[in-house]
């Protein structure tokens, strides 16, 4: 699951994050000297797709869930969704 499509299912970030890593290291991606993609490296790397999401969904800390989830959903298939 990516960040977008973890985000538009209604996934909280945490849940989103550990997909990615799991999903890039499954995937054979590594940095050097790790055999694997931290949640925190994940993170860097969903940050770009996140960011602007949660930004219009009230920012932090004040994140609608339900906001975030739809903006998500019309990001990812170009509508509005419900």
């Amino acid at each position: 699951m990516g960040a977008g499509r973890g985000c538009a299912a209604g996934a909280s970030e945490r849940a989103v994050v550990a997909d990615v890593a799991e999903i890039l290291t499954d995937r054979g991606w590594r940095t050097k000297g790790n055999p694997a993609v931290s949640e925190d490296q994940a993170g860097m790397g969903a940050e770009p797709t996140l960011g602007p999401l949660e930004a219009m969904a009230g920012g932090y800390p004040n994140v609608d869930a339900d906001l975030l989830r739809r903006l998500a959903r019309a990001a990812l298939f170009g509508v509005a969704a419900s």
